[in-house]
Parts: structure tokens; sequence; C-alpha cells
């Protein structure tokens, strides 16, 4: 894309991670995660912005055999740091996407581990980075939940672009976001190279298998809908209160059991995460519908 060369994007500064199935970072799935059952390679609908063919590799971090036959989710925010599926959105906070399911997808992984999705690049929101969000399933088990990322350069090319300029560049950047502050970018960032529509961006992406495990063809998972406007909600009045979040932080820490509060498990793994207090708080400040 002339345009973007144009624009400073350098390809020689961009991070080549290579073939690696050292066992990806985890990082949370963060408020707004659902699963609309949609397995497609094509999750845009139709929304503007620069194409990105996203190509992934899942490899066992033990021996790096592709992990063949996992649901691969993915999502991420529109070209104005949108995420589909939610209120309470924008810089105002006045934007609603309920009901819609743009820039969301499933794929299962063929016999060499891989996926691919057709999408446009994300848009970033106030204190992130643009990035997108991956769960790894092998039947009912979640194996991975994490985030990738885009060198600096190559978003802020794309930020000078007509779909993007309005908005202008984020304010955040790789070293600034709170999420990485931990993380060798090296382990997380894509490999992006421009194509003559847009980008491609791959990655290989270690998980850890059980011991003897091996995934079998599988059927989607169960559509799950939003339910973060009644996560907390320990009493089902409908509302969640600041005691309601206190169980759920207790129970998080150990210090309560979760039949305390139930509700708080969404994932429906015994315990309660930093991921599902966050729901519970955006369901005490934003109200329950």
């Amino acid at each position: 894309m002339a345009a973007l060369a144009g624009a400073g994007f350098n390809p020689a500064r961009v991070a080549r991670a290579g073939l690696d199935c050292t066992l990806y970072p985890s990082q949370t799935e963060g408020p707004f995660f659902f699963d609309p059952g949609l397995a497609r390679s094509d999750i845009t609908e139709g929304r503007p912005g620069v194409a990105l063919r996203l190509a992934l590799q899942f490899l066992d971090d033990a021996d790096c055999a592709p992990v063949a036959n996992a649901v691969v989710q993915i999502w991420h925010t529109d070209r104005e740091g949108l995420y589909s599926g939610y209120q309470g959105q924008g810089d105002d906070r006045m934007v609603d996407t309920r009901g819609q399911t743009f820039m969301r997808g499933l794929q299962v992984t063929d016999g060499d581990g891989r996926i691919e999705i057709d999408t446009i690049y994300p848009g970033w929101y106030p204190g992130r980075v643009p990035h997108v969000h991956f769960k790894v399933f092998l039947d009912d088990w979640t194996v991975g939940t994490s985030q990738l990322y885009f060198p600096d350069d190559v978003s802020e090319a794309v930020y000078d672009t007509e779909h993007y300029a309005e908005r202008g560049q984020s304010p955040t950047t790789l070293a600034t976001d709170v999420l990485l502050r931990n993380t060798p970018l090296g382990s997380v960032l894509l490999d992006v190279s421009e194509t003559e529509t847009g980008f491609a961006a791959t990655r290989s992406v270690g998980i850890a298998l059980p011991a003897g495990f091996t995934p079998a063809p599988t059927a989607t998972p169960t559509p799950l809908v939003p339910t973060d406007d009644c996560v907390g909600d320990c009493s089902g009045n409908g509302a969640v209160s600041i005691d309601e979040l206190v169980r759920g932080v207790n129970i998080a820490l150990g210090r309560a059991p979760l039949t305390e509060c139930p509700v708080f498990d969404r994932d429906g793994n015994g315990m309660v995460s930093v991921a599902e207090l966050v729901r519970g708080v955006n369901s005490a400040v934003r109200g329950c519908s």
C-alpha cells in the first residue's frame, strides 16, 4: 500500500516473531468477551478500515507439535475503538452496540494448527494500544486466553490513513500500555507485512496441553450472550451493590466460598478471576438491563 509507505511505515523495523512454540503469555480476556457462535473467516460485517489478514498457528509448547481441532475465538475493536455487544462505550460512554457481532468469530484449527481470519486493523481506546483478543478451547477446557499486539510504527501509519485519521493517533504506546509493563514485547508482537490490500499479521502461539491429551474433532462451543450487565448480582434483584462486589473480591482471594455468590463465576471454572470482578464493577456502574 503506497499510502502507508508514504505515511512512515518501515517494514525493516517490524518485529519478526517467526516459528516459536514457547508458552505464550496469558493475559486477561477483558470485560468485552462473548461468543456469538459465529464460525467464519471474515469478521468485519462490512465495517470499513485497513484490511488485515490474521494467520495464527497453535503449537504444543512441550514439543512444538501442531494443535489440531482446537476452537479459537477472536475478537477486537472496530476502527473507532468500539467492541460489539456492549453499552457504555466511546469517549463519552454513550455508545451502545448491544445486539451487534462485528469483529467476532471463531475458527477450528486445521491439521497444522492454523487458522486465518479476514478483518480490519483495530482502533484504539484510552489506555490501550491496538490489540486482538483470543481464547483457545480444547473440548470443554479453556487452555489459553491472551492478546496479540502490533508494532507501534505500523499502528502510527495506519492511523494516518483515511478511515482512522479523524480519530488520530493512539496516546498509548507499547511502552506505556499497563498490560505490557512486565511482558517482553517479542513474546506478544505479531509479525506484520504489507500486502496489496492492507496487511498480513502472523504469529505462532505456544499453548500448554494437558498431559496425554489429544484434541478430537470438536463442535463449536455453545454461544454465550453478553451477561456482563448483571454479573455479581448475588441477590438476584437486578442490581449489583458494593457489598456484592466485596463478596466477589473475597471469593477471588479465597476468603469466602464460591457458594456465597456463584454468579461471579461466569466461565464456570470454580473460581472468580480479575476479569470477572471487572464485569461485576461494570454491572454496578452501568446498571443491569
